[in-house]
């Protein structure tokens, strides 16, 4: 079965007109300064969180960010989001004049576990990026890919004009090596058993707290 929903791969395959130092988690515009390029990294999470994220301005001028389960929030959980935080929806900046626009900041997301082999360590891996939406929703549904323990997913960044990444699948490292394996295994083991949780996401929780 794929790792992600029919709804979600096709919502996130490219359209025609589309033009803080937390080591828990794995930003791609990080890769290349606090994460490696290429970053290899194994899926640990059974499913994603699919949703949108989006962001906010609190009334205190600080900006936080919240990813709405599911379709595209509309107005009313917009506005449950706004009374909960205090603050109201955030507009995008231009990406070449890094003025404000008239969209609102909301972008389709996905975010899962992830193991990061570099650091040793489980991560929350959470992006919006369109051609990294597209191309591991895609890669994900691959029948060859199905048993995503055998594999390793390694995300590339080219540097130009604008930004992109590409996305490459490999044997898997702790398939390869019962050291890394067993070193994988304990880690995903005890974040679990701390009380991971990707849905935390949703109202700014931390997805790697302690069950209460």
């Amino acid at each position: 079965m794929a790792f992600f929903s029919k709804t979600f791969t096709e919502a996130a395959a490219p359209k025609e007109q589309d033009s803080t130092g937390r080591d828990s988690y794995a930003n791609p515009s990080a890769i290349g300064k606090t994460l490696p390029n290429p970053f290899r990294f194994s899926i640990l999470s059974e499913e994603p969180l699919e949703g949108y994220e989006v962001w906010f301005d609190k009334a205190d001028g600080a900006k936080t960010k919240r990813i709405a389960a599911g379709d595209r929030p509309s107005a009313a959980v917009l506005a449950e989001y706004e009374k909960q935080i205090g603050g109201t929806v955030a507009f995008e900046v231009d990406y070449e004049t890094k003025q404000p626009t008239d969209r609102q900041a909301i972008k389709q997301a996905a975010a899962f576990f992830i193991y990061d082999y570099d650091a040793k360590a489980v991560k929350v891996l959470s992006y919006t990026q369109r051609g990294l939406l597209d191309s591991i929703a895609r890669k994900t549904g691959d029948s060859d890919y199905e048993d995503l323990s055998a594999w390793d997913f390694e995300i590339t960044k080219v540097l130009g004009p604008r930004i992109t990444y590409e996305v490459g699948v490999k044997p898997a490292l702790r398939a390869k090596d019962k050291a890394v394996g067993a070193e994988v295994d304990k880690a995903w083991a005890d974040s679990v058993a701390r009380g991971a949780n990707i849905w935390r996401l949703t109202d700014g929780g931390n997805p790697f707290a302690e069950k209460a």
